[in-house]
């Protein structure tokens, strides 16, 4: 039941953070076996989207409603599942023309709210550790050029921007002479 925050300081413009933080499709591509439902039309307050987590029909639904937009500095977004309580604050500061700040606040709670006390003190820990790859999968996304194909599947977004080096030295196989060809043909 505690929030917790995790910031970034990102080497692109804030504008290119944004453009990543408020891509609500690619947040299957940074949570695990998630895809993302939205509301229509453009972005603003009472606009809601929601994310379906699970695999095959055992799924689970964290629906959100946007209660703060203001682009291209920060949005609210407050949970309305039957599964999760809490709120989620999201800021993108620049600091520089080529530098910028993503500070991410949020505060998860399964409900009913008494089973999520009981609960906190196993998951506020794991929370933020998926939250924390979340965002430097983000920020990752951001130093790219953008991508003119959305449907990135979620390993290409995962190991985005990393060579075979740096993926062999994080115990990643390589994705051999294919992917790594499709990866040069996009950027």
């Amino acid at each position: 039941m505690g929030a917790f925050e995790i910031s970034r300081v990102v080497p692109v413009p804030a504008e290119r953070v944004w453009q990543v933080v408020t891509d609500w499709q690619g947040y299957a591509r940074w949570l695990p076996l998630t895809t993302v439902r939205q509301d229509d039309g453009a972005e603003r307050a009472g606009w809601a989207f929601a994310g379906l987590t699970g695999v095959g029909p055992v799924r689970f639904s964290d629906s959100m409603l946007l209660t703060d937009w203001d682009p291209p500095r920060s949005f609210r977004v407050r949970k309305t599942g039957r599964l999760l309580d809490g709120w989620a604050e999201v800021s993108v500061t620049p600091l520089t023309e080529t530098t910028a700040r993503l500070d991410w606040r949020e505060s998860i709670t399964p409900r009913p709210v008494a089973t999520g006390r009981v609960l906190a003190p196993l998951l506020d820990p794991l929370n933020r550790r998926l939250f924390v790859s979340v965002i430097e999968a983000m920020a990752r996304e951001a130093c790219l050029p953008p991508d003119p194909s959305p449907h990135r599947t979620p390993r290409e977004a995962r190991f985005a921007g990393r060579t075979p080096a740096k993926r062999a030295s994080r115990g990643v196989r390589s994705w051999g002479a294919r992917g790594v060809r499709a990866l040069r043909e996009r950027g």
